[in-house]
């Protein structure tokens, strides 16, 4: 079993500036702090010890993001004018999975391409691939 209180203390600031990059709104990121550690007491028994504990809290961090991003009416939580840097985390976040979720964790959460790698059961070189794309797409829709 993993100890939960100990890692909330030394990772939540950074799942929540995590959050925080991708919502832009402090208390939509403090609330999605809560039910990422939430999840993760849930799915301890699912983490495998691969990757970097960091790492797969942000990874139950981007999920809990996501699917709170479902329950909103248009697929956004605020109907305000964007501030600078909105657009692009908002037409990064619409691009279709798996380029979302590679491009937000190597970008929002600065993951090195081996760990996204063991979190989505896939190669390094299929991650990289996959952010190339990610990328090409994103410069399309810019």
């Amino acid at each position: 079993m993993i100890e939960l209180e100990k890692i909330y203390f030394e990772h939540s600031e950074s799942v929540f500036r995590f959050l925080f990059r991708m919502s832009g709104d402090s208390a939509i990121s403090e609330e999605l702090t809560g039910n990422t550690f939430n999840a993760a007491l849930s799915g301890a028994a699912d983490y495998s010890g691969k990757f970097r504990i960091r790492s797969w809290l942000c990874s139950v961090a981007y999920n809990e993001y996501k699917k709170n991003l479902k329950k909103t009416k248009d697929g956004h939580h605020c109907n305000r004018e964007l501030k600078p840097g909105e657009a692009i985390r908002k037409s990064v976040l619409a691009l279709p999975e798996p380029y979302c979720r590679t491009l937000t964790l190597r970008l929002y959460a600065g993951l090195p391409f081996s760990e996204i790698a063991a979190l989505d059961g896939i190669s390094q070189n299929s991650v990289k691939v996959i952010y190339c794309r990610a990328k090409r797409k994103l410069s399309e829709v810019m």
